[in-house]
Order: structure tokens, then sequence, then C-alpha cells
């Protein structure tokens, strides 16, 4: 795992795992995401894996602000791969996840 302090100022660092195989977070069914990750939200959302344009954008908040344990425990490798280049995001964290998986600046 690599932690990944962003730009010049103040951001929280995101991680990187060693491996995509260490992401086994659900595949189908209801995802909950803790207030840690969706923290300005009052309560813990949940979406529903099945909606890729949802999935999207809450594996992006994943990637930039959960922990290790949060980021493996949430989001699921094919899922991640399926879902890269619909996801908008900061092009530190995508820089950084491209270098460490070129799967998934190839993936088509």
């Amino acid at each position: 795992m690599t932690t990944v302090q962003r730009g010049v100022k103040f951001r929280r660092p995101f991680v990187v795992p060693d491996s995509l195989d260490e992401l086994h977070g659900p595949a189908s069914g209801p995802l909950t995401i803790p207030l840690t990750v969706f923290w300005a939200n009052p309560i813990p959302r949940v979406v529903d894996t099945g909606d890729d344009d949802v999935l999207a954008d809450v594996y992006r908040e994943i990637l930039g602000t959960a922990t290790y344990d949060e980021l493996t425990a949430l989001v699921n490798k094919d899922a991640l791969i399926r879902l890269w280049d619909a996801m908008p995001g900061d092009r530190v964290l995508r820089a950084a996840w491209e270098a460490r998986f070129p799967q998934l600046a190839s993936h088509e």
C-alpha cells in the first residue's frame, strides 16, 4: 500500500493498494458508505452497486477519502476496472492509480 499526499497545499492523503486483488467490496446489492468517507452527509449513504452512474461517483469519492481498510472493503476490483473510464476525478489520484495499475489506463 502506498499513501500519497496530493499537491502542494494540504489535502487529505489517499491510499493505493499494492494489488487490485485487495479490493473485495461487494459486486452486487447495496453498498453502505460510512460517514468517515461521506463525512458531509448526515447519515451513512446506501447505494445500489447495480447503478453504474452512481457507483462511479461513489468510487471516485471513496478513492479520494477512504482509509486502506475502508477502500478494500468498499471497492470491488471488477467494478473499478469496468467503471474507471467513467469516473471523473483528480488527475493526481488517477495518475497514481494508473502508475500502479497500467491495466486501468489501457482499459477500454
